[in-house]
């Protein structure tokens, strides 16, 4: 009896797989980088189509893609994750998290579960690109209206 090694079973999968990013992202246009692993095994990890179109620049697994809103979906899910490993709730208030943050009042009302669905009272105007960490403890009750409903 006869087996396939680790090696030959990854071959099997990662060229159809190949074949299927190739034609679904043709090399002339847009297209994306690709990573797929079993434990800490890779089975693919390839760049297929363009980053910039004037240029032709061949996307790669390098390539810094900008992610957009995209990334609150990770957050949410790594958030729930946490709950489902009970470290912890998202009926947890913000103080247990920022302990720095200057308005105590603000900080035990607004829970995870606000900031998750945007519910918060933080508004849409604040740039915290710079540092996230000083505009989160800033004392600014005014700017402030969190959700008091459950």
């Amino acid at each position: 009896m006869t087996g396939c090694s680790h090696s030959e079973k990854t071959l099997e999968l990662t060229t159809p797989l190949d074949s299927l990013f190739t034609h679904s992202l043709p090399a002339n246009e847009p297209g994306g980088a690709i990573l797929i692993m079993k434990g800490d095994h890779i089975i693919l990890s390839k760049g297929y189509g363009v980053a910039d179109i004037e240029s032709k620049t061949p996307i790669t697994t390098n390539t810094l893609f900008n992610l957009g809103s995209i990334s609150k979906t990770f957050v949410a899910n790594a958030i729930l994750i946490l709950q489902a490993d009970g470290k912890l709730s998202i009926e947890d208030n913000m103080d247990q998290y920022f302990p720095d943050f200057k308005n105590k009042e603000i900080a035990s009302k607004v829970k995870i579960k606000h900031l998750l669905t945007h519910t918060s009272g933080l508004p849409d105007n604040r740039s915290v690109k710079s540092d996230s960490i000083f505009y989160l403890a800033a004392k600014d009750a005014e700017n402030w209206y969190p959700v008091t409903q459950t």
